[in-house]
Formats: structure tokens, sequence, C-alpha cells
């Protein structure tokens, strides 16, 4: 009887290291993969950075693309200040729009163009996909205004506002970063280097034939799996908030507050600096009445910096990728809308 004991529990070990191996092999096997993805050019995949919470990928990362595309620095066709010549330094900032997606080239974005369509300012594109007025203004003081620029420009706004209405009735401010909250999941405490068990739950289980087997009957047991605030992210948000129009009021305004205190201190910082400071509110295709209201909110306050173009952007309503960017033909429409605020600015 011990004998067939002892069979029976090698087995059961030797079965248990083989699923392991085999596990094993699947995980490097879409690690590999992954690796390999990641040398594609990528530019919306978000790298955790040191001042502005994410970034471009690394330029290493984009081998074959990326110095086309951008340079270390962050500034997009690896065009920087260095090439301006006799012409005023201006800055581009803002989000994707800024940057050009859905342009064909960089060559195409709005910074560029209007490096041809006048001769006063030579503008360097400082725009990163998914950046908010925040990261903008965190820009703008950690590394644009040691170049001393005359001119700084923002496309901004469309960012601030969606990922404000995503985050309805959660306990964040409006401004925060873009993928928070989902940094959130994984780390509880940086310094105790815990994981979160929501998010271990979320990300092994789902790849890992092993984790399905093994960890699923231990969830009650490990401690990886006590902690699941935002496991229900989206369900709790949509019972917290359901079409409440005095909450939808209040946090229109708390939006619009945030997002204008951001462009101010960037227009104070400016101004200390003796730098003209712009800011474009940038064109929706399909504004819910969320962005809608925001967007009258910050119209409201009547400042002269910050220029509202969505409507003059809508008889181009066909040159429009998506929601918020625009094909070659549409980027230049666009820069062509902007150009008349910046020779009377």
């Amino acid at each position: 009887m011990g004998k067939l004991l002892g069979k029976i529990t090698v087995t059961l070990v030797s079965s248990y290291f083989l699923l392991v191996s085999i596990d094993s092999i699947i995980f490097f096997y879409k690690l590999k993969k992954n690796d390999q993805r990641k040398t594609e050019f990528r530019y919306t995949d978000q790298y955790l950075h040191p001042y502005w919470f994410f970034s471009f990928p690394p330029i290493e990362r984009t081998e074959t693309y990326g110095k086309t595309w951008y340079d270390e620095r962050g500034f997009v066709g690896a065009i920087g200040p260095e090439s301006k010549g006799d012409r005023k330094l201006a800055f581009l900032i803002g989000g994707s729009t800024a940057f050009g997606d859905g342009a064909s080239s960089p060559d195409k974005n709005i910074a560029a163009l209007w490096n041809k369509q006048q001769e006063e300012y030579f503008f360097v594109n400082a725009g990163i996909p998914s950046f908010n007025s925040y990261q903008e203004l965190l820009r703008v003081m950690k590394q644009l205004i040691k170049y001393q620029p005359k001119l700084i420009v923002s496309l901004t706004g469309y960012n601030d506002i969606n990922i404000a209405h995503s985050r309805r009735g959660v306990d964040l401010p409006p401004d925060a970063y873009e993928s928070f909250e989902y940094l959130y999941t994984w780390v509880e405490d940086i310094r105790s280097n815990r994981f979160r068990g929501s998010a271990v739950r979320k990300y092994l289980m789902k790849d890992s034939f092993l984790s399905v087997l093994v960890l699923r009957n231990l969830k009650n047991e490990i401690n990886l799996f006590v902690d699941s605030n935002y496991r229900d992210y989206s369900l709790q948000r949509q019972k917290y908030y359901k079409f409440n129009t005095i909450k939808d009021q209040d946090y229109v305004k708390e939006t619009s507050l945030k997002f204008l205190e951001n462009m101010n201190y960037i227009h104070q910082l400016s101004k200390a600096n003796n730098i003209k400071f712009l800011a474009f509110l940038q064109p929706n295709k399909k504004p819910n009445e969320f962005y809608r209201n925001v967007i009258n909110e910050i119209n409201s306050k009547n400042l002269t910096y910050i220029k509202d173009i969505v409507g003059s952007m809508m008889k181009y309503e066909s040159s429009f990728k998506d929601d918020c960017h625009f094909t070659d033909k549409g980027y230049e429409h666009l820069s062509k809308v902007m150009l008349p605020y910046l020779k009377s600015f």
C-alpha cells in the first residue's frame, strides 16, 4: 500500500512539474512574441516616464521606424530646436492629433505644415498620444521652457474631456493621467512591492493554463487575491453614476475647472518667460453631450488665449479619420484654420 501511494505521489508530482514546464514554454513563447511586437512601430504604447507618467516607446524598441517619427527627446520627426535656423522657436504640444495620428508621414503633421506655410516661427512638434493638459503643463515646465521658445501652441481638450467622461463616479481627479487606474490595479503599495489580487487574477489566469488549474482553486488562501478594489471598476462606476443631471453639471464644471487651471499655469509660466501661449480646443467629429457641455463651460470664460475651432472644422467632416484624428488632407485643413490665429496673435 505504501509503495502504491509512493508511486501515485511521484506520478502526481511529475505531472505537476510537466504542467509547469508546458506552462513555462507557453509563457516564454508569448513573451518572445510580445518582444517582437515591441520592435514594431507602436507610438500608442505607453511606457512609464519619470516626469509625465508615460511617453513613447524607447527608441531601441522601434529601430525600424522610431527615428523617423520621434527622437529620444520625444520630438516628432526627430526634428528639434537645433533645426530652427534664423526663425523664432515654437513648440506644438498636445496629444495624438498634435502628434499627427492618421498622417501618412511625420512631414504631414500640423507643425511640419506650419513650417511650410509661414516663415516667422520654426515649429517643433512635441505632441505625445493620449497626453492631457496636466501632462502638457509638466512637459512645458520640465523640458520645453529650457529651450527658450518664443511661442507655445497647444492643441488640446479632447483627451481631458473624454478621459474625465470615462471616469465619472470614480474617486480620481478629472485630469489624472490616462491609464492611471490600470496601473493602480497592479500596485497596492510601491514600497512593499505588493501586487493587487485583481490584476493577478485578470492577467495571469487569462493567459496561463497552470493558473487556471491551480491558482483558481487557491484564491481564498493566497494573499495575492485578497484585494480586489478595482475588480469591478466599470460596474462600480455605472452603479454610482447613472445620468444624474445635478452630478453631471457639477462634474462638467470640475472637468472644465481642472483643464482651465492647467492652461492657466502654462499661460502664466509662458508669460513669466516672455513666451506667447495659445491654446486651440481640439475638434471632435461626434461630441457627446458631456463633451459639448465642457466646451461650452470653457468658452464661457472668454479667455483670449484659448480658441475654439471645433465648429470651423465641421465643414471638413469628410477629412476626419475618426472622431478626433485626420487624414493628410484633414491636417492640411486644420493647419490652415489655425494659422490666421497664429499670425494675428
